[in-house]
């Protein structure tokens, strides 16, 4: 008994020597050298192809990736002057991909990634699942630049946001907080929090874009309004309540709420949005909206997977009434009824 526990221990005692020295030589300037090359060469396929200056830091619990660039077929579309990140390795043990910080000084995404073509017929499109949940508890980025391709123009922003992901019936929250500085320091902030074992939702959504921006561009809105938007709800998904508004130069264009109650076996959501101006559109449309768009809703859902019934939605403006109720199944089927009554 005694001679089997000297060879344990000592079984031990190399294994703890082997990987002492392992760490040891992953801290020298070899050793960091053969770390990336092997790094680069498991992300070597299109559309990432890895690419970096140089490993520095303490490997592998808080590093920092030199010169990062990923490449497609036409080259490279993103990149990143520096990379800094602290995470915990361990944690993986218990199925969870722990990030405490994630830094990046400079990071440029050029234009959307060429993805090559499928070897064979696609399948149908699933929800995405991650073999470990993500905890990311910090991200900054301090100057992220979009190309053109993605919001019709050449952008410049900050970054901050944590989350926590994984399967979406074990909840989910985040935060965003992103702030144009190429012009007119535009923001944008979300707070998302889902928790299932609560059955509460807090959701809470603000943007302001003092001199118009790309959302008021988006919208059509004419010249540079002051825009600003905002959605707040929190409390139990029984009784949860949500109210928005979004106005240019303080002239109301939308007026929203909505309410979730019931238990999640039968829950019914309802909202009332009113849109009292509606700038961005056509003088030849403008007389079929005038006075605005209203439109309301009821629906009850039976449970993750269950039937949807529609009460009634319905949609009124000057040129008439639309309305529908009726059930979707979940396989796709619809059994609508749809009505309209068109003014004079």
């Amino acid at each position: 008994m005694r001679r089997a526990l000297r060879i344990l221990l000592g079984l031990l005692a190399v294994l703890v020597i082997l990987l002492l020295a392992v760490f040891g030589v992953a801290q020298t300037g070899f050793g960091k050298r053969q770390i990336l090359a092997l790094l680069e060469s498991e992300v070597a396929d299109p559309p990432a192809r890895l690419q970096a200056a140089a490993l520095e830091g303490l490997v592998p619990f808080d590093m920092q990736l030199v010169g990062v660039s990923l490449s497609d077929q036409q080259g490279v579309w993103l990149e990143a002057d520096r990379a800094a990140i602290t995470w915990s390795p361990m944690a993986l043990l218990g199925k969870t991909l722990r990030i405490d910080a994630l830094d990046v000084d400079r990071l440029a995404v050029h234009r959307s990634l060429v993805s090559p073509p499928p070897q064979s017929e696609s399948a149908p499109p699933r929800f995405p699942t991650l073999p470990v949940d993500i905890d990311l508890r910090r991200l900054q980025v301090d100057r992220l630049e979009l190309g053109a391709e993605f919001l019709g123009e050449p952008v410049v922003f900050t970054l901050g946001a944590q989350a926590r992901i994984g399967d979406p019936a074990q909840g989910l929250q985040a935060v965003l907080h992103l702030k144009r500085t190429d012009r007119d320091n535009d923001t944008a902030d979300l707070d998302l929090d889902y928790r299932p074992e609560t059955d509460s939702l807090k959701l809470d959504v603000k943007t302001a874009e003092p001199q118009g921006g790309l959302i008021t561009k988006m919208l059509g809105l004419p010249g540079k309004p002051d825009f600003r938007a905002t959605i707040a709800g929190e409390g139990p998904l029984d009784r949860w309540q949500a109210k928005g508004d979004a106005s240019a130069d303080d002239r109301p264009i939308l007026q929203l709420t909505a309410s979730s109650t019931g238990a999640a076996t039968d829950r019914k959501i309802a909202f009332d949005v009113t849109l009292p101006n509606l700038p961005m559109l056509p003088e030849t449309i403008g007389p079929l909206v005038q006075g605005g768009i209203a439109a309301s809703g009821t629906v009850h859902l039976a449970g993750a997977g269950g039937p949807i019934h529609i009460d009634t939605l319905k949609a009124e403006t000057a040129a008439g009434i639309v309305s529908a109720s009726g059930d979707v199944d979940p396989t796709g089927l619809l059994n609508l009824r749809v009505q309209s009554q068109l003014a004079d």
